[in-house]
């Protein structure tokens, strides 16, 4: 078994992932503790052929698989399925990781901890940054169970290195295009007690472009419909073990789906 699984979902990659796969392979732990699982979906010509022998000028362990099925959560869950690590760290294919992230983030890891590391945005215009790497900067980090006060860090499955107990029969769920991660981050909190952050050498490099899911026109009633199916999941989630979830964490998590009904909803304008 590996230390960490490295689950990288791809779509019709350009030149960004290189720079990320650059990144992982000048990682500071060593290469026998992880694994690099890269998921293409979406077409497989030409990207397969492309992926597969950039993969093979790199020396850490590696795996590339296929779905014809579109979708990063889709994407996702394929690695979860293939995932032979004690730890999940989920990377994007156009960001990238300094060089002390893995080791950082596991060395302050436990089976009962979701541990999460510093954000750097970048590629923005006008200096913009990314919502999380603004509010890290304006944040007391400290050891926590407090996930109401610390929410923001789970929104995104990115940044943080995951128990893969803990994740257990969860999955991203494919129904949705948007509110999916903090979905997914939420559900699992029931079996994490602690969040705990990496030191200053641990940081995840964000790009911010125009064309990303959360920048994208949506159809109205599709959007519409969204909306009340994940309030209506946060609910089901939260019922299924509410003994082990924080009640202020899920009653938060239900008007952020509606602030983010109105975001999207202006970009359709």
């Amino acid at each position: 078994m590996k230390k960490i699984s490295v689950i990288i979902p791809t779509y019709s990659p350009s030149d960004y992932i290189q720079e990320c796969l650059n990144s992982i392979a000048c990682q500071t732990l060593e290469y026998v503790a992880f694994e690099v699982i890269i998921i293409l979906n979406g077409p497989r010509d030409p990207y397969w052929k492309y992926l597969d022998d950039l993969l093979k000028t790199y020396t850490f362990c590696s795996r590339l698989l296929y779905t014809d099925i579109l979708g990063v959560s889709n994407a996702r869950n394929i690695g979860l399925k293939h995932a032979r690590g004690e730890y999940i760290a989920f990377v994007d294919d156009d960001d990238y990781i300094s060089d002390r992230y893995l080791q950082g983030l596991y060395e302050c890891s436990s089976p009962d901890a979701m541990v999460v590391c510093n954000v750097h945005s970048f590629g923005g215009s006008s200096g913009r940054k990314f919502f999380l790497d603004h509010w890290m900067e304006n944040v007391y980090l400290c050891e926590t169970s407090d996930f109401h006060q610390y929410r923001s860090v789970l929104s995104v499955p990115w940044a943080k290195l995951i128990p893969y107990s803990a994740i257990g029969n969860h999955t991203f769920d494919v129904r949705f295009a948007n509110g999916e991660d903090a979905l997914f981050v939420t559900s699992i909190t029931n079996k994490i007690r602690i969040l705990r952050f990496a030191d200053i050498g641990a940081i995840y490099s964000v790009r911010i472009r125009q064309g990303s899911a959360s920048r994208k026109k949506i159809n109205f009633f599709l959007l519409c419909k969204d909306t009340f199916l994940l309030c209506k999941e946060y609910i089901y989630v939260y019922l299924s073990d509410r003994r082990n979830y924080s009640f202020l964490l899920f009653s938060c998590r239900i008007p952020g789906v509606f602030k983010n009904f109105f975001v999207l909803l202006k970009n359709r304008m």
